[in-house]
């Protein structure tokens, strides 16, 4: 069985920031937004009376991060995945102003952890890997600014904001859970020793 480069997304993948996004801006500014109505990636077009440091702050700080959850499944598949002798690579464009507190978050609930499966990057498209589980479509297709076209198998966490976006189109598969990413990972594992 090939060895599998597994990337993940960080955010709305392993956790639920952008719930407790919604929630916290809800609270403190008496919103009514509810997390499946954020049906694009660009938050502002459902909190457009924030300014930017207003709506952008919670998740640029490092405020909502102690109130992050790791699903239960995530947990339990990923370790597997660990034990099978995949290496599992967290890829993430979050901020650096909060990635100190998200890498303690990380080793906290991901067992298998450390800082070495760590990578910070705007550019996804540029990370080597068997595989690439994210929610952010852009992540997913070709770079708009170099062009470079994503060289590994791509999954879309399906998120309210991107379930307008025609993945059978663009090659992509969509998954709805760690279950489901885990039958692609198995189907990979099994090509591999054909």
């Amino acid at each position: 069985m090939k060895k599998l480069i597994i990337l993940l997304d960080l955010d709305d993948v392993l956790n639920d920031q952008n719930n407790l996004w919604v929630q916290h801006l809800n609270s403190r500014f008496g919103f009514c937004v509810k997390y499946d109505d954020i049906s694009e990636w660009n938050m502002s077009k459902f909190f457009p009376s924030l300014n930017a440091k207003e709506l952008y702050e919670p998740v640029l700080s490092d405020q909502l991060i102690h109130k992050m959850t790791a699903p239960p499944e995530a947990k339990r598949i990923t370790n597997e995945w660990n034990r099978r002798g995949h290496k599992i690579v967290v890829t993430t464009a979050t901020s650096t102003k909060n990635i100190d507190s998200k890498v303690d978050w990380l080793y906290g609930n991901y067992e298998w952890f450390s800082y070495e499966q760590l990578i910070l990057t705007h550019r996804k498209q540029l990370v080597m890997g068997d595989v690439l589980v994210d929610d952010g479509v852009h992540n997913l297709i070709p770079d708009v600014h170099t062009r470079i076209e994503p060289v590994y198998t791509k999954l879309c966490f399906d998120r309210p904001w991107n379930r307008s976006f025609d993945c059978e189109a663009n090659g992509i598969a969509r998954v709805h859970s760690f279950s489901e990413i885990d039958e692609v990972i198995r189907k990979l594992e099994m090509a591999s020793q054909n």
